[in-house]
């Protein structure tokens, strides 16, 4: 048997363009501040359709393009938050000052921000002091107490002195 073999391919749906463009993304992403929850509702109010934070974070996983535009965009934060901490320091903003000298200081030679470990002399466990002493507490300490805790200070600061920290006894407020 001869004749012809009729094969029927689907139609294709009509492909439709993308709502939610790179630069539609770009510009929510800008005006929330790379807040993705921020950038859908803008989104959706700016442009009268639904978008969700899923949509926007799909987009940013898909193309790389628009993770960097992102992460620029947290690079400005940061700029952003740095000069704002020397904004303050420079018109005498003491804990502004601190901070910064505590997290740039390094790159000037002094000592990096030394960490926090729990514990205490060869490595055992430490007593801890839970909270701050009220004056009342400390009123009613009698010397004995009063010249252990401060001894338990000064051993506390030999060991972080020993470990290239920097000694805090005697600065105000430590």
């Amino acid at each position: 048997m001869t004749g012809t073999v009729r094969i029927t391919v689907p139609a294709q749906k009509a492909h439709r363009p993308k709502f939610w463009t790179d630069d539609r993304i770009k510009q929510g992403l800008r005006a929330s501040g790379n807040n993705l929850s921020k950038a859908a509702k803008w989104l959706s109010r700016t442009y009268g359709i639904s978008c969700t934070r899923k949509t926007v974070d799909r987009a940013l996983m898909d193309n790389p393009e628009l993770r960097a535009y992102a992460e620029e965009i947290d690079a400005q934060h940061f700029d952003n938050a740095r000069q704002t901490i020397i904004n303050h320091a420079e018109i005498g903003n003491l804990p502004a000052a601190t901070l910064f000298c505590k997290y740039e200081g390094h790159k000037h030679g002094y000592p990096p921000p030394r960490s926090t470990q729990r514990s205490g002399s060869h490595g055992g466990s430490m007593e801890l002091l839970e909270g701050e002493l009220t004056r009342e507490e400390i009123r009613n300490m009698s010397n004995e107490e009063l010249h252990e805790l401060v001894e338990k200070g000064r051993h506390a600061d030999k060991m972080i002195v020993a470990q290239g920290g920097v000694s805090d006894w005697g600065l105000p407020g430590l």
